[in-house]
């Protein structure tokens, strides 16, 4: 799932939901929290 998340060009909003969903599908009950901060990567950057 980092993976996914890690590389999306997406709405941070639309992948929140998704990861919190795909957390739930693997077992999890509640109190799942997904937070994710944009950071703008350089261009020539290996990350």
């Amino acid at each position: 799932m980092a993976d996914a998340v890690y590389r999306t060009t997406g709405d941070l909003a639309q992948v929140a939901a998704e990861t919190v969903g795909r957390a739930l599908e693997l077992g999890g009950h509640d109190n799942i929290t997904c937070v994710l901060i944009p950071i703008p990567l350089d261009e020539g950057s290996d990350a």
